[in-house]
């Protein structure tokens, strides 16, 4: 195996800190999506409505480190503000139940 030039950075993989991702048949529930099963059955309609309005703000964090590290502005607002809005309008809609 041949060894890159100097001045190319190493694959990101390879770097150090970066951790191996199980496959998705190992991998356990979020404790998110739990606590969204959860607080229809035991605090109502109003606490799941006000749990997607936190749960909103991860996709716009995701766009913002998207944006911030280079990617396209059609990427970032195609994708997680699309989902952001998405999660916003379900919140809007279990105000409305």
């Amino acid at each position: 195996m041949t060894r890159p030039p100097a001045g190319v950075p190493r694959p990101f993989r390879s770097a150090r800190g970066v951790r191996r991702r199980e496959a998705p048949d190992q991998q356990g529930q979020p404790p998110a999506v739990g606590l969204l099963l959860a607080l229809p059955a035991f605090a109502g309609a109003r606490a799941e409505t006000w749990f997607m309005l936190c749960v909103a703000v991860v996709p716009l964090g995701d766009m913002l480190i998207v944006l911030r590290h280079g990617s396209t502005t059609a990427v970032a607002l195609g994708i997680h503000f699309a989902t952001a809005a998405v999660i916003l309008i379900s919140a809007g809609l279990l105000f409305l139940v």
